[in-house]
């Protein structure tokens, strides 16, 4: 069984159709959270994930969106974009994000844990540390658990050891996993990052794909949102 794991697109359709388009054919797509945000593409974004019948997650700015949490929460240039994301949202996209609310916010499939942000806190914690990393480990009883929202690619073991020195992660031990981020990642590297995951072999890659930034910050500029969304993909920060 291959898988193909995404998390935090934020809007960002150039990208999240260039990451479907290189993990070809694939049993299954999970999707981590943060469909919305940023981006300037959030109706076609909540479309085409709708369309892989991926399993989804919401993230705490699709929960934004939708008035499931106070943009208080959010720096002023994210709250800007979450505004405008709920008045543009389409009917029929807004009813499915309010449905993924109402579902558990941690998800277990198989031997893996799903959730947004980290097991002890599935919205918001940022698990961008060996420390995080290990105290996550108490909160997760299944070998795996992936999660998203710091837009790093990541792997640790339960000792908290950066298992991404090659790339890849082991996949014979416990393992925390974040994909990194289609949308807006922020390790220094603009290419749209995910992960594929193919049970059979037990083995764990992190792919990273080009995409027409260009056409992805022409259309945020277009949109009136802030420029540091448009500026920021370029450098990956």
């Amino acid at each position: 069984m291959r898988i193909a794991v995404i998390s935090d697109i934020h809007g960002n359709l150039p990208a999240l159709e260039a990451v479907i388009a290189d993990a070809g054919t694939v049993d299954a797509w999970w999707c981590l959270g943060d469909l919305l945000g940023y981006g300037a593409d959030p109706n076609d974004c909540v479309r085409r994930v709708r369309e892989l019948g991926a399993v989804v997650l919401a993230g705490n700015h699709d929960l934004g969106a939708i008035g499931m949490e106070d943009l208080r929460r959010f720096n002023d240039a994210a709250a800007r974009c979450l505004r405008w994301t709920a008045r543009v949202l389409e009917p029929e996209h807004r009813e499915y994000l309010l449905d993924l609310a109402e579902r558990p916010i941690r998800l277990e499939r198989q031997h893996y844990t799903l959730v947004h942000a980290s097991p002890r806190d599935p919205v918001w914690e940022y698990v961008d540390t060996p420390r995080r990393a290990r105290a996550n480990f108490a909160h997760f009883s299944s070998q795996y658990c992936l999660l998203g929202h710091t837009h790093v690619p990541a792997a640790y073991d339960e000792r908290g050891q950066d298992l991404m020195a090659d790339g890849s992660a082991p996949a014979d031990r416990r393992t925390l996993g974040n994909p990194g981020a289609v949308g807006q990642p922020r390790d220094g590297n603009w290419r749209a990052s995910y992960l594929l995951i193919d049970e059979e072999a037990k083995h764990w890659e992190w792919r990273r794909v080009a995409y027409d930034v260009a056409e992805a910050t022409a259309r945020i500029r277009q949109a009136g949102l802030p420029e540091i969304e448009a500026a920021r993909l370029s450098f990956g920060r």
